[in-house]
């Protein structure tokens, strides 16, 4: 693809693949997480399955032989979970996050250079497979922390807008770059000044209607002077030509009427449609935490400590812009805060121990976070 081009014609399948990849995989990491807290969820069960059949289907369209196989299995083990014949641990969740880290890696491979990747680590592949056939027959996994396989990934290739993923089934969304929307946005910005020009040109027809009421009313007392000092004059000339004025007066009052109802109308189209460009470019704070869960997850498990994370107002709008910025200032301040602010499980335990009251288990880390508009 033109690294100038924005349209979705431009794009190759592959593109359209990996940008189903991304969507696909975020929605599974974020069920995922939410599957370990609650393993018999139908709903997110029913979502992990129809995620992975989804990229399944996604990667047999060009072929990626090695995404196939890993997501076949992971949605046979969903489907298996549905059935209730499989009891997804939390080992069971870390490969699965594992083969997801590893699909996602897979993906953001150059087209070009799969085939020597997988000749490379195709065996890491076949062994991810294993391990997650051992989990679908009832052996639970047992893998490696940080152990994410993690190929050569070229950076010649196209970046790719960042998917945003439905809040439900029904959504849908069309992908657009930012620079045409930043178009979009200054075409209705000129459109909402535009239409302000409008106005005055309402004002003009009212001066001319402030025109044409003088004149009536000169003609008018002309005529009356006229009678009343018996000068002589065509007076059906002078009927003929106050009754022509005094229709023109109606056209125009009427004209003016519906000049007004339409200025009112164009007027709020156009806050509309301002406000609704304008509103495109904001997205839910949910779209910038969006790995959060997951980071904080590992780097708990990786530090032998329990913690849990929970963000509220994630449906709060923010600009896509600002999102980006304060994205690596919260993981850093996250990153810190479990490294440095909790302790470890057996340090917890000792603590507890050593309290009088047996109703402290500990330090809590409360996150609020809150984004005001106007």
């Amino acid at each position: 693809m033109s690294p100038s081009s924005d349209g979705m014609g431009d794009l190759s399948m592959f593109d359209l693949f990996r940008m189903e990849i991304e969507g696909q995989t975020t929605l599974l990491s974020k069920d995922l997480l939410a599957l370990e807290k609650n393993t018999t969820s139908a709903t997110h069960l029913e979502s992990v399955m129809r995620a992975s059949h989804s990229i399944k289907g996604a990667a047999r369209m060009v072929s990626v032989e090695s995404v196939v196989k890993i997501s076949h299995v992971m949605e046979e083990c969903f489907v298996s979970a549905q059935k209730n014949k499989l009891n997804l641990q939390s080992h069971d969740i870390d490969l699965l996050l594992k083969a997801v880290d590893t699909i996602i890696s897979i993906s953001l491979l150059n087209e070009d250079n799969i085939e020597k990747w997988v000749g490379d680590n195709g065996s890491l592949v076949d062994d991810l497979v294993v391990s997650l056939e051992q989990v679908l027959a009832g052996k639970h996994a047992q893998v490696e922390r940080n152990s994410t396989i993690s190929p050569q990934i070229s950076m010649n290739d196209t970046v790719i807008t960042t998917a945003e993923v439905p809040a439900t089934e029904a959504d849908r969304f069309l992908r657009i770059s930012a620079e045409r929307m930043s178009r979009i946005l200054g075409m209705a910005s000129e459109l909402l000044v535009e239409s302000r020009e409008v106005k005055s040109f309402s004002d003009s027809l009212f001066q001319i209607k402030r025109h044409q009421d003088e004149l009536f009313t000169i003609l008018e007392t002309w005529r009356e002077l006229s009678i009343q000092h018996n000068i002589p004059n065509n007076d059906e000339i002078q009927k003929t030509a106050l009754l022509r004025l005094n229709e023109c007066r109606r056209d125009v009052s009427d004209q003016l009427l519906l000049l007004d109802e339409y200025d009112r109308k164009n007027d709020y189209l156009c806050k509309k449609l301002y406000g609704e460009v304008a509103g495109s470019r904001m997205r839910p704070f949910e779209d910038g935490v969006v790995g959060f869960q997951r980071m904080v997850r590992d780097l708990a498990r990786s530090l032998n400590k329990e913690v849990v994370l929970e963000i509220d107002g994630l449906q709060c709008a923010v600009d896509r812009d600002v999102l980006e910025k304060i994205k690596a200032p919260l993981s850093h301040l996250l990153r810190n805060s479990i490294d440095h602010g909790i302790e470890s499980i057996e340090e917890r335990a000792a603590w507890k121990r050593k309290s009088s009251d047996d109703k402290i288990v500990g330090h809590a880390c409360w996150w609020n976070v809150t984004y005001i508009s106007d």
